[in-house]
């Protein structure tokens, strides 16, 4: 069994066809290494190792600290307390990560991650170096609200079943994850609170590039590399595969910016990326 994971795991990274699963390996080893630390530091009477490393790792709003530590501005989305405070920011990175991989790539994903990270940490270290307290930052969920609000604003009628309340469009979900973020800000977790926030203006900024926005160039949002294709939806011959129209319609927002798309052309994408889909 070891090896069959060992094995799924290496695919995982060698094939760069997912990069949640990525994402989500690298956080859950290092919450596995750190909490291995842990447990033999609790034993030995010593947390030498473990203190360093979280130190070394999270988030300081104490500027001198962090002169000293800039790539804590990263290393902070990786590092969790606890396996609560893990299982609910993997949920998140899975449930949305996948959302947004689908219509975007595996590589963009990583992306939205790493600028959630970015934005969250730094709207962190701007707001808590205006008071007269220092206080660490440590998680995930920033980039994970870079992530959500990401998606939110690519396909904001993509719809998802929830327990107890039903469907509910990602849209109301991104809008209800900030305001709580946001009105919980005075309630005894201020950083991780602004943090979110920070990430998911992350997020919503990074997408406004990929589609062309700031009067930069767009980029190509899925399979760059493939040049000279284009597949006409309206061939008059014959009807064109679920595959093919999915390509043009990532064809033309890679080449216009997803504001090209017709409304009837962006329902289209929504139905063609959701998983299982058949129409």
């Amino acid at each position: 069994m070891l090896k069959e994971i060992s094995n799924e795991i290496r695919s995982a990274f060698q094939s760069n066809r997912n990069g949640v699963i990525q994402l989500l390996v690298v956080n859950i080893a290092v919450f596995v290494v750190i909490g291995f630390i842990n447990v033999v530091g609790y034993f030995s009477g010593s947390q030498t190792v473990q203190n360093f490393l979280v130190e070394n790792l999270e988030l300081s709003s104490d500027p001198i600290r962090f002169l000293f530590h800039p790539w804590t501005l990263l290393t902070y989305a990786f590092l969790h307390q606890n396996i609560m405070h893990l299982l609910f920011n993997m949920i998140g990175l899975y449930t949305f990560g996948r959302i947004l991989q689908d219509f975007l790539g595996p590589r963009k994903i990583l992306f939205f991650y790493l600028y959630g990270a970015l934005a969250g940490g730094l709207l962190f270290l701007l707001i808590f170096n205006l008071k007269p307290e220092y206080r660490n930052l440590l998680g995930a969920s920033g980039a994970v609200y870079g992530i959500i609000c990401g998606a939110a604003f690519l396909v904001p009628n993509y719809t998802l079943y929830l327990f107890i309340f039903g469907p509910v469009r990602l849209k109301y979900i991104a809008i209800a994850f900030v305001l709580i973020s946001f009105v919980q800000i005075p309630d005894g977790n201020a950083g991780g609170n602004i943090a979110h926030l920070g990430g998911a203006l992350g997020g919503i900024l990074y997408l406004r590039y990929l589609q062309g926005g700031f009067r930069f160039r767009s980029l190509a949002i899925r399979n760059p590399e493939k040049k000279g294709k284009v597949v006409k939806m309206d061939t008059g011959k014959r009807q064109i595969s679920k595959e093919e129209e999915l390509d043009y319609l990532l064809d033309k927002i890679s080449d216009k910016g997803i504001n090209s798309l017709t409304k009837e052309e962006r329902n289209r994408l929504e139905i063609l990326s959701k998983p299982g889909s058949n129409t």
